[in-house]
Protein backbone atom coordinates (compact mmCIF):
# COMPACT_ATOMS: atom_id res chain seq x y z
CA UNK A 1 0.00 0.00 0.00
CA UNK A 2 1.21 3.49 -0.86
CA UNK A 3 -0.08 7.01 -0.28
CA UNK A 4 0.17 10.00 -2.56
CA UNK A 5 1.41 13.27 -1.08
CA UNK A 6 -1.57 15.58 -1.20
CA UNK A 7 -3.97 12.67 -1.60
CA UNK A 8 -5.87 11.65 -4.76
CA UNK A 9 -6.92 15.28 -5.23
CA UNK A 10 -3.28 16.09 -6.05
CA UNK A 11 -3.54 13.74 -9.04
CA UNK A 12 -6.83 15.33 -10.12
CA UNK A 13 -5.40 18.85 -9.82
CA UNK A 14 -2.33 17.92 -11.88
CA UNK A 15 -4.51 16.49 -14.64
CA UNK A 16 -6.83 19.49 -14.55
CA UNK A 17 -3.87 21.84 -14.98
CA UNK A 18 -2.80 19.97 -18.11
CA UNK A 19 -6.33 19.88 -19.54
CA UNK A 20 -6.98 23.56 -18.87
CA UNK A 21 -9.96 24.95 -16.99
CA UNK A 22 -11.56 26.27 -20.19
CA UNK A 23 -11.91 22.67 -21.34
CA UNK A 24 -13.57 21.44 -18.14
CA UNK A 25 -17.28 21.57 -17.35
CA UNK A 26 -18.42 21.46 -13.72
CA UNK A 27 -21.94 21.20 -12.29
CA UNK A 28 -23.06 19.97 -15.70
CA UNK A 29 -24.19 16.36 -15.81
CA UNK A 30 -23.85 14.42 -19.04
CA UNK A 31 -27.30 13.14 -20.00
CA UNK A 32 -26.67 11.53 -23.41
CA UNK A 33 -23.85 10.12 -25.51
CA UNK A 34 -24.93 9.63 -29.12
CA UNK A 35 -23.65 9.31 -32.66
CA UNK A 36 -22.90 12.33 -34.81
CA UNK A 37 -22.53 11.04 -38.32
CA UNK A 38 -20.39 7.99 -39.01
CA UNK A 39 -17.13 9.22 -37.51
CA UNK A 40 -17.93 11.32 -34.43
CA UNK A 41 -19.93 11.28 -31.24
CA UNK A 42 -21.53 14.01 -29.19
CA UNK A 43 -22.22 14.50 -25.51
CA UNK A 44 -25.31 16.37 -24.36
CA UNK A 45 -25.02 18.11 -20.98
CA UNK A 46 -27.84 18.96 -18.58
CA UNK A 47 -27.14 22.63 -19.31
CA UNK A 48 -28.13 22.05 -22.94
CA UNK A 49 -24.58 22.34 -24.23
CA UNK A 50 -23.73 19.84 -26.96
CA UNK A 51 -20.09 18.76 -27.16
CA UNK A 52 -18.79 17.05 -30.33
CA UNK A 53 -15.98 14.54 -29.83
CA UNK A 54 -13.85 12.09 -31.77
CA UNK A 55 -13.68 9.82 -28.74
CA UNK A 56 -15.67 9.60 -25.50
CA UNK A 57 -14.55 7.94 -22.26
CA UNK A 58 -17.33 7.21 -19.77
CA UNK A 59 -15.92 7.12 -16.23
CA UNK A 60 -19.01 7.15 -13.98
CA UNK A 61 -20.30 4.08 -12.10
CA UNK A 62 -21.71 1.58 -14.59
CA UNK A 63 -25.09 1.28 -12.90
CA UNK A 64 -25.43 5.07 -12.76
CA UNK A 65 -24.57 5.33 -16.46
CA UNK A 66 -27.10 2.60 -17.31
CA UNK A 67 -29.91 4.34 -15.43
CA UNK A 68 -29.24 8.06 -15.95
CA UNK A 69 -27.29 8.37 -19.21
CA UNK A 70 -29.03 7.90 -22.56
CA UNK A 71 -26.97 5.55 -24.71
CA UNK A 72 -29.13 4.87 -27.79
CA UNK A 73 -26.37 2.81 -29.45
CA UNK A 74 -25.80 0.46 -26.51
CA UNK A 75 -26.69 -3.20 -26.96
CA UNK A 76 -28.90 -5.10 -24.53
CA UNK A 77 -25.87 -7.17 -23.51
CA UNK A 78 -23.91 -4.05 -22.60
CA UNK A 79 -26.73 -2.44 -20.61
CA UNK A 80 -27.40 -5.74 -18.84
CA UNK A 81 -23.73 -6.05 -17.86
CA UNK A 82 -23.67 -2.46 -16.61
CA UNK A 83 -26.77 -2.97 -14.47
CA UNK A 84 -25.37 -6.22 -13.06
CA UNK A 85 -22.13 -4.59 -11.90
CA UNK A 86 -22.37 -3.33 -8.29
CA UNK A 87 -20.66 -0.05 -7.44
CA UNK A 88 -18.20 -1.02 -4.72
CA UNK A 89 -18.75 0.79 -1.42
CA UNK A 90 -21.58 2.91 -2.84
CA UNK A 91 -23.66 2.13 0.26
CA UNK A 92 -20.87 2.92 2.70
CA UNK A 93 -19.90 6.07 4.58
CA UNK A 94 -16.57 7.52 5.63
CA UNK A 95 -15.79 9.83 8.55
CA UNK A 96 -12.82 12.20 8.90
CA UNK A 97 -11.92 13.98 12.15
CA UNK A 98 -9.56 16.96 11.82
CA UNK A 99 -7.30 18.13 14.67
CA UNK A 100 -4.66 20.75 15.37
CA UNK A 101 -1.97 18.08 15.57
CA UNK A 102 -1.64 14.27 15.47
CA UNK A 103 -1.64 14.00 19.29
CA UNK A 104 -2.04 10.21 19.26
CA UNK A 105 1.52 9.91 17.97
CA UNK A 106 2.80 11.49 21.21
CA UNK A 107 1.55 8.40 23.03
CA UNK A 108 3.18 6.09 20.48
CA UNK A 109 -0.15 5.18 18.89
CA UNK A 110 -0.49 4.43 15.18
CA UNK A 111 -3.96 5.88 14.79
CA UNK A 112 -5.30 2.53 13.62
CA UNK A 113 -8.45 0.85 14.94
CA UNK A 114 -10.12 -2.43 13.97
CA UNK A 115 -13.49 -2.79 15.68
CA UNK A 116 -16.44 -5.15 15.75
CA UNK A 117 -18.41 -2.73 17.92
CA UNK A 118 -18.05 0.49 15.94
CA UNK A 119 -19.53 2.73 14.89
CA UNK A 120 -16.25 2.92 12.93
CA UNK A 121 -15.14 -0.56 11.94
CA UNK A 122 -11.77 0.65 10.68
CA UNK A 123 -9.72 3.79 11.45
CA UNK A 124 -6.39 5.05 10.07
CA UNK A 125 -4.05 7.99 10.55
CA UNK A 126 -4.94 10.23 7.61
CA UNK A 127 -2.54 13.08 8.38
CA UNK A 128 -0.41 14.86 5.82
CA UNK A 129 3.22 13.95 5.31
CA UNK A 130 4.38 16.48 7.93
CA UNK A 131 1.42 15.89 10.26
CA UNK A 132 -0.56 18.76 8.72
CA UNK A 133 -3.45 18.50 8.42
CA UNK A 134 -3.81 16.11 11.34
CA UNK A 135 -6.65 13.69 10.73
CA UNK A 136 -8.15 10.33 11.55
CA UNK A 137 -10.47 8.67 9.08
CA UNK A 138 -12.63 5.60 9.35
CA UNK A 139 -15.31 3.59 7.61
CA UNK A 140 -18.73 3.64 9.25
CA UNK A 141 -20.26 0.31 10.20
CA UNK A 142 -23.83 1.52 10.66
CA UNK A 143 -26.15 0.57 7.77
CA UNK A 144 -27.45 3.36 5.48
CA UNK A 145 -30.93 3.55 7.02
CA UNK A 146 -29.50 3.94 10.54
CA UNK A 147 -27.08 6.66 9.40
CA UNK A 148 -29.87 8.65 7.75
CA UNK A 149 -32.30 8.30 10.65
CA UNK A 150 -29.85 9.39 13.37
CA UNK A 151 -27.04 11.60 11.98
CA UNK A 152 -26.38 13.35 15.30
CA UNK A 153 -26.32 10.06 17.14
CA UNK A 154 -23.74 8.80 14.66
CA UNK A 155 -21.46 11.78 15.26
CA UNK A 156 -21.75 11.37 19.03
CA UNK A 157 -20.96 7.65 18.78
CA UNK A 158 -17.93 8.28 16.55
CA UNK A 159 -16.45 10.84 18.94
CA UNK A 160 -17.10 8.50 21.85
CA UNK A 161 -15.25 5.68 20.11
CA UNK A 162 -12.26 7.88 19.16
CA UNK A 163 -12.10 9.21 22.71
CA UNK A 164 -12.15 5.71 24.17
CA UNK A 165 -9.28 4.65 21.92
CA UNK A 166 -7.10 7.76 21.80
CA UNK A 167 -8.02 9.81 24.86
CA UNK A 168 -10.23 12.79 25.62
CA UNK A 169 -8.48 15.06 23.08
CA UNK A 170 -9.95 12.92 20.30
CA UNK A 171 -13.47 13.92 21.39
CA UNK A 172 -12.86 17.55 20.37
CA UNK A 173 -11.89 17.72 16.69
CA UNK A 174 -11.76 20.95 14.76
CA UNK A 175 -14.26 19.35 12.43
CA UNK A 176 -15.94 15.99 11.94
CA UNK A 177 -16.89 15.28 8.34
CA UNK A 178 -19.11 12.36 7.33
CA UNK A 179 -19.36 11.52 3.64
CA UNK A 180 -22.28 9.16 3.05
CA UNK A 181 -22.07 7.72 -0.45
CA UNK A 182 -25.47 6.04 -0.07
CA UNK A 183 -27.11 9.48 -0.28
CA UNK A 184 -25.34 10.44 -3.52
CA UNK A 185 -27.37 9.56 -6.66
CA UNK A 186 -24.30 10.17 -8.83
CA UNK A 187 -22.63 7.24 -7.05
CA UNK A 188 -25.36 4.97 -5.74
CA UNK A 189 -28.50 3.48 -7.33
CA UNK A 190 -31.55 1.88 -5.71
CA UNK A 191 -30.26 -1.44 -7.00
CA UNK A 192 -27.08 -1.02 -4.94
CA UNK A 193 -29.16 -0.44 -1.80
CA UNK A 194 -31.37 -3.46 -2.39
CA UNK A 195 -28.60 -5.99 -3.02
CA UNK A 196 -25.73 -7.40 -0.94
CA UNK A 197 -22.55 -5.30 -0.90
CA UNK A 198 -20.20 -8.05 -2.04
CA UNK A 199 -16.96 -6.99 -3.67
CA UNK A 200 -17.42 -6.99 -7.47
CA UNK A 201 -15.74 -9.72 -9.45
CA UNK A 202 -14.10 -9.13 -12.82
CA UNK A 203 -16.95 -8.26 -15.17
CA UNK A 204 -17.58 -9.49 -18.71
CA UNK A 205 -15.32 -8.39 -21.56
CA UNK A 206 -18.03 -6.16 -23.06
CA UNK A 207 -17.28 -3.62 -20.30
CA UNK A 208 -13.69 -3.28 -21.53
CA UNK A 209 -14.41 -3.30 -25.24
CA UNK A 210 -14.78 -0.24 -27.43
CA UNK A 211 -18.18 0.72 -28.82
CA UNK A 212 -19.45 2.74 -31.78
CA UNK A 213 -16.53 1.50 -33.89
CA UNK A 214 -13.99 2.49 -31.24
CA UNK A 215 -15.42 5.92 -30.46
CA UNK A 216 -16.73 5.11 -26.96
CA UNK A 217 -14.99 3.31 -24.11
CA UNK A 218 -15.63 2.83 -20.41
CA UNK A 219 -12.90 3.59 -17.86
CA UNK A 220 -14.44 2.88 -14.48
CA UNK A 221 -12.94 0.87 -11.65
CA UNK A 222 -15.69 -1.76 -11.50
CA UNK A 223 -15.03 -2.64 -15.14
CA UNK A 224 -11.31 -3.25 -14.64
CA UNK A 225 -9.78 -6.71 -14.98
CA UNK A 226 -7.40 -5.77 -12.14
CA UNK A 227 -8.73 -4.97 -8.63
CA UNK A 228 -12.27 -4.06 -9.77
CA UNK A 229 -13.89 -1.50 -7.49
CA UNK A 230 -10.63 -0.28 -5.96
CA UNK A 231 -8.41 2.71 -6.73
CA UNK A 232 -5.88 0.35 -8.30
CA UNK A 233 -8.61 -0.85 -10.65
CA UNK A 234 -9.46 2.72 -11.64
CA UNK A 235 -5.81 3.50 -12.39
CA UNK A 236 -5.35 0.24 -14.31
CA UNK A 237 -8.34 0.65 -16.62
CA UNK A 238 -7.65 4.37 -17.01
CA UNK A 239 -4.14 3.60 -18.21
CA UNK A 240 -5.39 0.84 -20.49
CA UNK A 241 -7.96 3.11 -22.18
CA UNK A 242 -5.48 5.99 -22.43
CA UNK A 243 -2.91 3.79 -24.18
CA UNK A 244 -5.55 2.60 -26.65
CA UNK A 245 -6.53 6.17 -27.48
CA UNK A 246 -2.93 7.34 -27.79
CA UNK A 247 -2.23 4.48 -30.20
CA UNK A 248 -5.35 5.25 -32.23
CA UNK A 249 -4.54 8.96 -32.33
CA UNK A 250 -1.05 8.23 -33.63
CA UNK A 251 -2.67 6.39 -36.54
CA UNK A 252 -5.12 9.17 -37.31
CA UNK A 253 -8.00 7.69 -35.31
CA UNK A 254 -8.35 5.04 -37.98
CA UNK A 255 -10.30 7.41 -40.27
Amino acid sequence: MVRMIGGPSALIEALADRIGFANIRVSAKAVEVSEQGKQHTRVLLSTGELLPAQRVIIAVPLRVAATSLRLPWASRALISAMRATPTWMSTHAKAVALYNRPFWRDAGLSGKIASRLGPLVEVHDHSGIDGTPAALFGFVGWPPEQRVSDPEGLKKAILGQLSACFGNEAAHPLELIIQDWATKPDIMTKQDLSQPTDHPEVGPAVLRQSHLEGRVRFAVSEGSHVSPGLIEGALAIGEQVALHLIDEASHGWGT
